[in-house]
C-alpha cells in the first residue's frame, strides 16, 4: 500500500513538472522537423503548434510565437516561408499569363481560319 502511494506520488510530481515545462516553451512542428523554444511569458497557449500547413498570416496572427521565433534565432524559418509563397504567387501568375496568352492565340487562329474560310468560298462563287 505504501508503494502505492510512492508511486502516485512520483507520477503526479512528474505531470506537475510536464506541465510546468509546457507552461514555459513552446513546441513547433514545422515541415523542417521540431523547434523547441523558450516562451517570453508563462501561458498554456500555443503549447503545441502543428505549424507544417501555416502561411506568414497564421504565423502574424500568433504575435507571441512569431516574436520568441525570431528572438531565439529562427526568423530564417519565417522569411523563407515567405520567399516559398513570394514563389508560389509568381507561379501562378506565370501560369495564368501562360494560360491567357494561349486563349489569345487561339482566338486569332480561329479568327484567321474563318477569314481565311470566307475568303475561299468568294473564290469559289461565280462571278456574274
Amino acid at each position: 500500500m505504501k508503494n502505492r502511494k510512492i508511486i502516485w506520488a512520483v507520477v503526479a510530481l512528474l505531470a506537475l513538472w510536464c506541465l510546468g515545462w509546457l507552461h514555459q516553451h513552446y513546441i513547433i512542428h514545422t515541415d523542417r522537423g521540431y523547434i523547441v523554444i523558450h516562451k517570453p511569458y508563462l501561458t498554456f497557449q500555443d503549447s503545441w503548434v502543428d505549424a507544417r500547413a501555416w502561411s506568414t498570416a497564421d504565423f502574424n496572427q500568433h504575435p507571441q510565437l512569431k516574436a520568441a521565433m525570431v528572438q531565439q534565432g529562427y526568423g530564417d524559418y519565417l522569411s523563407d516561408l515567405r520567399w516559398k509563397e513570394w514563389g508560389q504567387m509568381a507561379a501562378q501568375a506565370r501560369d495564368g499569363a501562360r494560360a491567357w496568352w494561349q486563349r489569345q492565340v487561339q482566338h486569332v487562329q480561329t479568327f484567321w481560319t474563318r477569314l481565311t474560310a470566307c475568303r475561299h468560298d468568294r473564290e469559289k462563287q461565280p462571278r456574274a
